[in-house]
């Protein structure tokens, strides 16, 4: 099932860019003996590792992505966990440096909620009924450390705003995640974000 959907994703990224291919360019810093050492983030001109070896980017360049890739990347994220990880160790795939950073970006743009869902059912969707209720209370407490973690960003964004810019009136202290926290509430997000 998810080759047929890896298969028909690519067709439409295909359909969609108009490329057949894309390039994947990888960069490296050897260290002072001349070893290969870490690669670099694929952001261009940017000379920071990634967090880690099978990311993509840095952490500053996984804040800034845009709010339509987050969940795509979120799906394709927790894939590479399932890969690394195998079949026997499903207690190997959680906490993920890489997810909590796309959480991150995702309260940012307010879709914190549905990043976490679809991140949290691709990293445990492989797992038949009994192995999943197994792990059950793993599945929880990655979902629940993820939405603390977009809980605490939120907050943050909210403290460093003060004010709703769309009608100035004072943020507050409670956490968002189903709007940009920057706005007081869903009526004041701009029809462009929402």
């Amino acid at each position: 099932m998810k080759d047929k959907q890896r298969k028909l994703a690519a067709r439409q990224e295909q359909a969609a860019t108009g490329r057949r291919y894309s390039a994947v360019v990888r960069q490296r810093r050897d260290d002072e003996q001349g070893q290969p050492g870490a690669e670099l983030c694929r952001a261009p001109g940017c000379q920071s590792e990634r967090v880690e070896a099978d990311a993509d980017w840095c952490a500053p360049h996984y804040l800034e992505q845009p709010a339509g890739d987050l969940l795509r990347q979120a799906v394709a994220r927790a894939e590479v966990c399932v890969r690394n990880c195998g079949d026997r160790h499903p207690a190997r795939r959680v906490d993920d440096p890489v997810a909590e950073l796309l959480v991150w970006a995702a309260a940012r743009h307010g879709l914190a909620a549905s990043v976490i869902d679809g991140y949290v059912t691709a990293l445990f969707d492989d797992l038949d009924d009994w192995a999943r209720e197994r792990v059950g209370s793993l599945i929880a407490e990655e979902t629940t450390g993820l939405l603390l973690a977009a809980a605490r960003e939120s907050e943050g964004v909210r403290q460093s705003v003060g004010r709703c810019p769309s009608c100035g009136v004072e943020l507050p202290d409670k956490f968002e995640l189903w709007f940009p926290p920057r706005y007081c509430s869903l009526e004041c997000v701009p029809t462009e974000e929402s």
